[in-house]
């Protein structure tokens, strides 16, 4: 269940809630006035193969992703032929 931070567009009150995807946004807890959703920073942890990776990342960094991602492949490959 994501996190949600919440501004009060009445008195300005910051907060954070728990909240299910596609509930309504709370009320503000100070002055029960509406709330609007900030945009924050979160972490999250992608499991899988490595071409799972460049799905996240766009730009410069995924063809510089993608590169190292080749050479770290093309390495193996020789290792495993020695």
């Amino acid at each position: 269940m994501p996190i949600y931070e919440y501004r009060c567009k009445d008195c300005g009150h910051e907060f954070e809630e728990f909240m299910h995807v596609g509930m309504d946004a709370p009320k503000c807890l100070k002055c029960s006035g509406l709330v609007q959703r900030k945009i924050s920073n979160f972490l999250g942890i992608i499991k899988g193969s490595e071409h799972r990776l460049l799905d996240c990342v766009v730009g410069e960094d995924a063809d510089r992703r993608r590169n190292y991602l080749e050479k770290r492949k093309q390495k193996r490959k020789q290792k495993e032929g020695v």
